[in-house]
Formats: C-alpha cells, structure tokens, sequence
C-alpha cells in the first residue's frame, strides 16, 4: 500500500470513496439471492469492458496496487470478507493481484492486474463464485481459509466460545444442518446446549436431513491474545456412532452401584470421568479492578473430561479393535506417495496433483494410526490435536515446514480405510519416496549452532521454531507455554539472551540446570517470573510466568511466604459447600464472581482432593494443584469447579 502521507494518493482515496458513493453502490449487489457483479463497486474513472451478473471487467485509470488497495478497503467496509484456500501457498506477484471474498451466501473472485493490450490500464475483472456447501464466517473472523467447493472452514475469532457456539447454531440451523445429541444419536431437542464446552475450547456436531450420510464436526481451540481457531469439516456420519455407544456406556457405569471392598464405601466417581451434555453458562459481569479479568476465563463452567480428552489431549489406552491384524507395521519400501505407506497397503491410488493418497491395510484402524503416529513423527512431523480418536476411526493431522496432511483412517469390516489429502501430498508423483534405513540421527547440535530467532507472543519472546504456543494473563500473572523444535540448551541460552535485553536479572540462588530440565528465576520490574523447561516428545517445553506482585498486594490476594493461597467464589444461585484439607468454606450465592470477596484459605504447596455440594445437587469431587507463593481461585458454577491460576 502506498505511503498515507502521500497527498496524491490520500486525495485519490477520497475522491473515489465520493465517487462510489454518488454511483449508488449502497444499493443491493444481488438480485432475489443471486449475485449481480455489475452492482459491485467500482474506482473513479473506470471504463466498462463488460458487464453482466455473473462477470463484469472495468478499467482503472490509477495503478494496479492502488486500484488493488482501494477496492480491498471499500469491498471490506461493505461486507465482503477475504479467504484464501485452505492448504496453499501464495506468492506475491507485483504484476497481479487476486482476491477471493465471501458476504453471507454470496463469493467473489477479484482479479487485478496490467493489461498490455489497452496502454497498460490496470484491469478488474469481477467474477461470481458459485458455493457447493455455505459456511458461515463470523463478523471478526481473520485468517480465513475457506473451499467453496467442499465443506471446510477454518479461521480465527475474538469471539469467547459461547457466542460462538450460539452463532453457528443460528447460521448453520438457517442452513439446514441441527446440532447433533450423542444422547439420543439424533437432532438434540430445541433448547440444548450449543455445543461441549472443556478448558481448551469446545465442539459440537451437526447432521442435515440433506444428506443423511454425512456430519459437519465444529471444533473450537483456544489461541494467543484470547482468542479461538474454528475448523468446520465434513465427515462421514458414521463416526457418530461410536461416540453414542460411548455415552450410552458411561451412563451404565454411571447407574451400577460403587463396588465396596471395605465398611467405607468407595468415593464416587470423580466428575472428570464422566461423559454429559454440558449446558453453555454464561458468566456474571466483570469489574474492570478485580480479579474478574482473570474471571472471563470462567465463561464456559464445564468438566466434561471426554471433551478435553478428545480434543486436546493424548487419547486414553482403547481396547485392540476386534477387527483387523494388530500386527506392528513397517514401512513399505518404495512408494510414489512423500509419506510413509505401511508394508501391507493394498490398491494404493496416489495422485499428486490433487494431492490425495487412498490405499486398504488388514491392519486395525488403530494399529495404522500408532504407524502414522511413530513414522511422521521420525520425519519430524508434528501432530496437531484431533477431536475424532476411536477404535473404529482415526483422524490424524500433521504439520511441517508450511504443509499439512491429513490421514482418516476408518475400520472397514477386517480392514482399515486410509485417505489422505493435503499439500504435502502435492508433489511429483515420478519421484518415489524410499523408506528410511539411514542410521539414526546424531546428538543435537551444540547451542550456538542453534541460533533461535525470537517473535512476540503475550508480550513474551518465543523462538520461531515453536509447534505450539498459547498466553494466559490476569490482572496480577502473565504466562506463555511453548514447545520448541530445539534442544533445552539452545532454549536456554535464547531465554537468557532476549530477557536479559529486557532488564531481567537472573537469580543463581534456587537455580536448577540439567540436561532434561531447567528451572531459572528472574526479577523485573514488575515482579518475580520463572522460567520453567523440559524435554517431552523430542521437543522442548516452555514455561514463563511473570508475576504482577504490586497488583496482587493492593488487591489483597499475595499468598502469605511459601504457602499458597485459594480464593473461591460461586456463580449459582446457591450456597455451595467446599471441603478441603479436612476443612470447610461455606461460599453463598454469587460471592466472589464479580471480585474477590469471598472467602480465601491458606495452603501448603501440593496436590489436594475437594468435594463441594449445592443443595438439591449430589456432591462433586475434583482437584487442584497449587505451588508455593501461588494464588488459585476456585470457582463453582453450573457445570462443576473450575480452577484459576490468579498469581
């Protein structure tokens, strides 16, 4: 974009945005629902080629970038938002500019670019894209990756999780699709919730008469500065079935009475095991001087483990499916595809200009996918998190160097499905990937041969080479988690560098430094923060956390030296009982939701069992682990007890 302190191209700017203007472009751009790209805006000075609904061609009398940068702004204010297709690369290319937008049910191609033939104009051609399948873009939505001709959908939001769920329900409802209940394996009854909500983020699925045999599953992820990743995709409708039976079981176990070996009856099950429909609760107003902003946060009330399970963490053991040889796989030797082909694939079909591989394996579903897993993995893939895990299905997504691949795997009688597609799988069909019998890899490169170059996440630095990142802040604690694809050494010496050229002094004292694990504290002006590293999956973990200590003493909430401080609060419209260490704290109805004025109790750092009773409600049992010099709140609401890291 051209400089805005350029008085030509400001005085540019605004005569074309009058120009629009007085040509009536706020007048419809589509015609009983159709697209008519004749009504669509236009710069000053631009002659018509050719104009129709579906394609119209103009030229503009300024150059392609301004032309390009203009129609950008004006085509945004009036509603149209840019999406690039997901799993490709672009390049900048000065001589041309493509758009692709979307506004409601509506696409549009825009392609810019110098036009030899008429004097070196610049040339807009405007055409109407047609939509396979609609799906909807929030208002905010960023980073858009959409497939207009396949359902896929990924993008990001500011949007907390609850009005996200709310605002697909309503658009993809109006689309035909309803939400999905693996209670009933059917249309969940009006009034359900919107979706299962968990501490990483949430889902849901949603079934269209339309087409009986196909899902679209919602997957919502938290990421940096607050905000989520949303994935709309199509799956077959089968992999539903699996999670209904899992329901069904859960709530058997859930209904046999407790085993008891002893006069003392066995604890009940804990809340985190078991499965439910989890009812959005939307929280209590905050107030902008207490801990409340560590409170939003709390928006989404849940303990529904199954969902945690299922999206963000590594799946529990399941049972050898019964189906399928169990056998270990090796990897075939010679293959055309550029990932692994287990040795017992069967009618492979790869086609690398569309970038999909399809074969059959006698191995179980799960025994393919443990093959993926440990082979991607060598060939330092990384595993991106997955809602669907099962015996009978498998989904897999892997990331490297820019590409992606994805792997469903589905048990198909005494046979496992395999389809892949991605732009890692768009290459030269010709070159035939060979197994990998090299020795293994040698140790790691010293330190300094592993210069990390640093980006900003959280107002922390983190190197560029991370697979993962995610901020947490409160009024009184900031925090950042990372994984880094670089020995623990090199992150060491990269965290020393860039906070020591942001005034931070390291502390020898308590000082642990080891070649698996290091732990360094550092003062700053703000406070006191601890760097925390680790070596997990070939990778190394970050953990930095700086705390606020002025903040937290004015609000009254600094744990007394070495001990640890639990603040609780209660968003029901009840008194709510907790017991803990042996003790009890009576919380009533709607204190410490806004603030932090209810009651606090101190601790020795550790792990600690509590259970808490509303009246009228069965108790509940959970955890939380506290450190020394920490304060955790603890607040109750609908869906359970939600633990806060506050200081």
């Amino acid at each position: 974009m051209l400089g805005a302190g350029s008085f030509g191209t400001a005085r540019v700017f605004a005569f074309i945005g009058l120009a629009l203007l007085a040509a009536g472009c706020s007048k419809s751009e589509t015609d009983n629902g159709a697209l008519d790209t004749s009504r669509l805006p236009r710069v000053a000075g631009a002659k018509e080629t050719f104009a129709s609904a579906a394609s119209t061609i103009f030229t503009s009398p300024v150059s392609m970038a301004q032309t390009a940068d203009t129609l950008d702004k004006t085509l945004a204010t009036a509603g149209w938002q840019k999406y690039v297709a997901p799993f490709t690369a672009y390049s900048n290319d000065p001589s041309m500019r493509i758009m692709s937008l979307k506004k409601g049910p509506q696409a549009l191609s825009v392609f810019i670019t110098v036009a030899p033939a008429q004097n070196n104009a610049t040339s807009v051609q405007y055409g109407a894209v047609a939509l396979k399948t609609d799906l909807p873009f929030t208002k905010d939505a960023s980073n858009i990756e959409y497939a207009p001709d396949r359902p896929l959908l990924m993008l990001v939001t500011a949007e907390p999780v609850d009005k996200t769920l709310d605002f697909y329900r309503q658009e993809l409802g109006a689309r035909g699709w309803a939400l999905w209940s693996e209670k009933t394996n059917g249309k969940q009854p009006a009034g359900g919730p919107a979706g299962v909500v968990h501490e990483r983020g949430a889902y849901a699925h949603y079934i269209t008469d339309k087409n009986p045999s196909a899902a679209l599953v919602l997957t919502l992820q938290k990421a940096e500065a607050g905000k989520l990743k949303v994935e709309l995709k199509e799956w077959p409708v089968g992999i539903l079935e699996p999670m209904h039976k899992a329901y069904l079981n859960k709530q058997k176990q859930l209904q046999t009475p407790p085993v008891v070996s002893a006069p003392a009856p066995v604890p009940p099950p804990a809340v985190n095991n078991a499965v439910v429909e989890t009812r959005v609760a939307t929280p209590a107003k905050t107030a902008d001087e207490s801990i409340a902003e560590m409170l939003k946060k709390a928006e989404q009330i849940t303990r529904d483990a199954n969902a945690a399970a299922l999206a963000d963490r590594t799946p529990p053991a399941v049972a050898p499916a019964v189906k399928g040889s169990d056998a270990p796989l090796r990897v075939l030797a010679v293959n055309n595809a550029p990932v692994p082909v287990p040795e017992n694939a069967e009618d492979v079909e790869f086609d690398g200009a569309d970038g999909k591989l399809e074969f059959n394996s006698a191995s179980s579903a799960s025994m393919v996918a443990a093959f993926y897993r440990s082979t991607m993995k060598q060939q330092g893939w990384e595993e991106q998190s997955s809602v669907i895990n099962n015996a009978n299905m498998v989904v897999l997504n892997f990331s490297k160097a820019r590409k992606t691949v994805t792997f469903t795997i589905m048990q198909m009688g005494n046979k496992a499905n395999v389809s892949a597609e991605g732009s890692a799988l768009r290459a030269a069909a010709a070159k035939p990937a060979v197994a990998d019998t090299a020795p293994p890899a040698a140790a790691p490169a010293p330190a300094a041969e592993q210069a990390l170059e640093a980006e900003e996440m959280s107002g922390f630095p983190v190197p560029k080479r991370h697979t993962l990142s995610e901020g947490e802040q409160t009024p009184f604690r900031r925090a950042l988690k990372a994984s880094v694809t670089a020995d623990l050494a090199a992150v060491l010496a990269f965290y020393r560098r860039e906070l020591g050229t942001r005034g931070w002094k390291e502390e020898t004292q308590g000082a642990v430094v080891k070649p698996d694990q290091a732990v360094i504290v550092f003062t700053s002006d703000n406070g006191p923060a601890v760097l925390k590293l680790g070596r997990k999956n070939g990778e190394t973990s970050v953990d930095l956390a700086l705390k606020n200590q002025a903040a937290a003493a004015k609000a009254g909430i600094l744990p007394k030296p070495g001990q640890a401080k639990i603040l609780f609060g209660n968003m029901i419209a009840a008194e709510a009982v907790v017991t803990i260490n042996k003790q009890t704290v009576k919380v009533a109805a709607g204190v410490g939701a806004k603030k932090p004025d209810g009651p606090s109790l101190d601790l020795p750092p550790g792990k600690y069992r509590f259970s808490f009773k509303v009246a009228g409600k069965p108790a509940q049992d959970d955890e939380v682990v506290v450190g020394a010099d920490e304060t955790w709140g603890l607040l109750i609401g609908p869906g359970g007890a939600l633990p806060l890291h506050a200081y």
